[in-house]
């Protein structure tokens, strides 16, 4: 606004001109927004998880509180409006953290909980510790051990090029390759397997040869 005052009496008067500005109040904060509720396996510790933003004006302070949902409080850390991890991500031992984070500002305060996900990666690779058997190796002795890089793999034989030999062979305790019977050189030098890895998110196939060794 602006308004022009005088101030006057019988010696003279004298005019000026004044801007009232409004300002903007002051909003305690009611509601917290994190933009970045997910992570995905295998994500380093140190890693952006996402922003904070809020209602309430600014400037805000955002920060980790006790209260209902802070299980995983500890693991995470805030720097300004951005929320950290703190440790490398393994859906196979964390499949969603919790935690409570509270918004304040001179005019008050709010806090929620937020859940935040772990994402499983499909399997897109598939490994054997070795692919060599020693001739005389007994039935029911494990050769291999099977890995993955997706996330709590299912292995499973599966049908298709190369799986010639597959019932000479079972999976045992999750990811232990194990030989169904007397390996002789002499008789075969040369076992043809083919193997999946599948998990929710998808699935992965792929041929291996292990060679008897004499």
């Amino acid at each position: 606004y602006t308004i022009r005052l005088s101030a006057s009496n019988g010696e003279g008067s004298f005019e000026d001109t004044f801007t009232i500005t409004v300002s903007e109040p002051t909003l305690p904060p009611t509601s917290i927004i994190l933009n970045g509720n997910s992570l995905v396996d295998g994500t380093v510790g140190g890693s952006l998880v996402g922003s904070f933003s809020s209602d309430g004006s600014d400037p805000l302070t955002y920060s980790l509180v006790t209260g209902t949902g802070d299980t995983d409080n500890a693991r995470f850390s805030i720097v300004g409006d951005e929320l950290f991890i703190g440790e490398d991500v393994d859906f196979s031992i964390q499949e969603s953290y919790s935690i409570r984070v509270e918004a304040s500002n001179s005019e008050g305060s709010t806090s929620d909980t937020f859940i935040i996900s772990v994402t499983a990666l499909a399997p897109t690779i598939l490994s054997l510790s070795s692919t060599e058997i020693s001739d005389g190796t007994t039935s029911g002795t494990p050769i291999a051990t099977i890995d993955s890089d997706g996330s709590v793999p299912t292995y499973a034989f599966a049908t298709g090029i190369g799986d010639d030999d597959n019932a000479s062979f079972s999976i045992q305790n999750g990811d232990e390759l194990v030989v169904n019977e007397l390996v002789n050189y002499a008789v075969k030098d040369t076992y043809t397997i083919r193997l999946s890895a599948s998990n929710g998110e998808g699935s992965f196939e792929e041929e291996f040869q292990l060679s008897v060794l004499s």
